[in-house]
């Protein structure tokens, strides 16, 4: 059954922040993501400089409307992030509660600053602290933290980094995490779990954000596991930073020395250019198979096809054939060369 999230979060035309970090992870996990963009910006705010625009609580609740009109804001989850004013967080307020009274079961997650209608927190320490006014120095602080958290509304809450110390030594961090629940028989539990997640040496933004988006997809499978949601939200957190580097690593080694043997058949285009577009398009494929790899085996991905008759398949790969992409994800490029690949026609 399809799971369709509405993403509120701020977009960048460089670098990787709020929806740019959110939508693609979620997508890859089989969510349906409809995003709006709070801000639109040249790059995220680090830099010395940055440009863009600034979406308006008007101009959000003239885009909802247009969404409303069409009879298609039937949402399961609700992910918001980075808002720059009062008036536009309250439209954001406004939107949750119709869509909530819609669909009672819709799930609400925050990044921090929860209102009182919010499921699911992942604020960091500083942000635990400024929401309750206490200061976390022990466990013992945190818990109390979480615990005034949900008396704000929230049964889920994550604290995703702290500065208490780690019984593995200083290579790695504390997260805690708090979740209420509601038994058969009426009485409430809460589950508390505390992660030990080793550190790495650099310095990342949007991660926040990437964070809030794998806790929703992973309470979404383990609703009443804290626990088991959160190991497998830091281990996408943690393993998908490694994963890529070496993905990257090995493509850009692969590809320079692509670059080269194709640089060297050149004394072939004079002799014999059949055999010259033979080996360049075998070595082309040895380049750009790698991507669909990892579109179907990392990434998990699936790819259909849809045509008019049987007998279309068959003349796939043999003729001249338009394959015409949904254009639902920004991964539609890497499909239809999975297709091609497919029919044996990639390179």
């Amino acid at each position: 059954m399809e799971c369709r999230v509405l993403s509120i979060q701020s977009h960048v035309v460089r670098g990787y922040v709020g929806n740019k970090s959110a939508s693609f992870p979620l997508q890859v996990l089989g969510f349906e993501v409809d995003s709006i963009n709070s801000v639109q910006f040249s790059n995220h705010t680090g830099y010395s400089h940055w440009k863009g625009q600034v979406l308006t609580a008007d101009e959000l609740h003239v885009l909802y409307e247009g969404i409303k009109l069409n009879n298609v804001h039937h949402y399961d989850y609700v992910l918001t992030g980075y808002t720059r004013d009062t008036s536009f967080l309250e439209m954001v307020v406004d939107i949750i509660q119709e869509l909530k009274r819609a669909n009672p079961n819709l799930v609400y997650v925050r990044s921090s600053e929860p209102p009182p209608f919010a499921d699911i927190i992942t604020p960091n320490q500083f942000e635990a602290e400024l929401l309750t006014g206490k200061k976390i120095s022990t466990e013992k602080d945190a818990v109390e933290v979480m615990d005034l958290l949900h008396a704000m509304g929230p049964d889920t809450v994550v604290i995703t980094s702290s500065d208490l110390p780690s019984r593995l030594g200083d290579k790695f961090l504390v997260s805690l995490g708090s979740q209420r629940t509601v038994q058969p028989d009426g009485s409430r539990s809460t589950q508390r779990v505390r992660m030990d997640v080793p550190k790495v040496d650099a310095v990342f933004v949007g991660t926040g954000d990437l964070f809030a988006a794998m806790l929703l997809a992973w309470t979404h499978h383990y609703p009443n596991d804290l626990k088991m949601a959160c190991e497998k939200t830091f281990s996408v957190m943690h393993h998908a930073f490694v994963a890529q580097l070496v993905l990257g690593l090995v493509f850009v080694a692969s590809g320079l020395a692509i670059n080269l043997i194709q640089l060297l058949t050149c004394v072939l285009w004079p002799i014999n250019r059949q055999l010259y577009r033979r080996i360049n398009t075998r070595l082309s494929y040895s380049l750009w198979s790698q991507l669909v790899m990892i579109l179907e085996w990392w990434s998990g991905t699936e790819c259909t096809l849809f045509m008019d008759s049987d007998s279309t398949l068959g003349k796939l790969g043999k003729e001249h054939a338009i394959i015409v992409l949904n254009h639902n994800y920004e991964i539609d490029f890497l499909c239809g060369w999975n297709m091609a690949e497919r029919f044996g026609v990639l390179g």
